[in-house]
C-alpha cells in the first residue's frame, strides 16, 4: 500500500452526526447523495436490496449475523487481553480486493463516495452484469502525516471479492475502480464502536499506537479501517488495523 504522497492534510474537525433509520433506503441523510444514487439503481437491483437489508443493516442490531457474510481469511490469530480484549494479531491471506482512490473535501465523504462506487460494481457495473455478493468488512486505507496527528485527504476504499471470484475477478466497469491482489498480511485489530471520521480515526490510532509495546514493527503512516455495518450508520461497528512490515 502506497504511503502519503502529497503533503495536504485534513485536520480534525467536528461534523454533523450521521444517523441511519431503520429504513435505510428511505431515510438515509448523507453529504454525498446516497439515496439519489440508491433511487436510481433500485429497479435493476431488488435482490442487493433484500440482502443489503439483511447483511448490513440486521448485523448493526444483532452482530452474530456478521459472521454469516463472508469475510477475508486470516490465520493464526492472538489476542491480547487485560480484561477485555485489546487488541488481536491475525495474517490475512493473499487475496483480490476491489479498490478505488478518493480525495474529497472531508473523510466522511471520500469514504461515501467511495462507497458508493464500489456498491455500484458489487450490483451490476462489472463484467459479469450480475450481483457478485457481499463481503464485509469494507475497508478504508487511511494515510497520516509522520506524527499521526492529521489524516490525508486521499483514501483507498476496498473490497473483497467473494470466494467465488477469487481466481477470475469480474472487471469493474468504471475505469477509476481497480483490482488489487493484497499480498499476505499480518495486522494488528482494535475494535471500536461509532461514527468514523478524522477526529475518532486519529483517537483510535493514537490509542492503538499505546497498547502496542512498540510500533516499530508496524507501517507508521498508513493504516485500515474495518467496517463491519454500514458507513451511515452512528453506531458502525469498526476496527482500527496497524499493518505489520513485510
Amino acid at each position: 500500500m502506497d504511503g502519503v504522497t502529497e503533503n495536504t492534510y485534513l485536520s480534525p474537525s467536528s461534523h454533523a452526526k450521521r444517523r441511519l433509520d431503520v429504513d435505510y433506503y428511505h431515510q438515509l441523510s448523507l453529504s454525498c447523495h446516497v439515496r439519489t444514487w440508491i433511487a436510481a439503481l433500485l429497479p435493476k437491483s431488488h435482490y442487493l436490496v433484500r440482502q443489503l437489508d439483511l447483511q448490513i443493516l440486521r448485523s448493526h442490531d444483532n452482530p452474530a449475523l456478521i459472521c454469516q457474510i463472508a469475510c477475508p481469511e486470516y490465520t493464526n490469530p492472538s489476542s491480547f487481553k487485560c480484561g477485555e480484549l485489546l487488541f488481536e494479531r491475525r495474517q490475512y491471506e493473499k487475496g483480490h480486493w476491489a479498490c478505488i482512490r478518493m480525495r474529497e473535501d472531508t473523510y466522511e465523504q471520500s469514504i461515501c463516495y467511495g462507497f458508493m462506487r464500489i456498491m455500484k460494481y458489487i450490483c451490476q457495473q462489472n463484467s459479469v452484469g450480475d450481483y457478485l455478493g457481499m463481503t464485509l468488512p469494507i475497508v478504508t486505507v487511511v494515510r497520516t502525516n509522520e506524527n499521526q496527528a492529521m489524516l490525508s485527504h486521499e483514501v483507498t476504499v476496498a473490497y473483497f471479492l467473494p470466494a467465488e471470484h477469487q481466481a477470475q475477478p469480474p472487471q469493474p466497469t468504471d475505469s477509476e475502480i481497480v483490482i488489487e491482489i493484497w499480498p499476505t498480511t499480518t495486522v494488528y485489530a482494535r475494535p471500536f464502536s461509532g461514527p468514523t471520521n478524522e477526529v475518532t480515526i486519529i483517537d483510535q490510532i493514537s490509542a492503538m499506537a499505546e497498547l502496542l509495546d512498540s510500533t516499530d514493527m508496524c507501517v507508521h503512516d498508513s493504516f485500515i479501517v474495518a467496517g463491519y455495518t454500514n458507513p451511515a450508520h452512528s453506531q458502525r461497528q469498526n476496527e482500527i488495523w496497524f499493518l505489520e512490515r513485510p
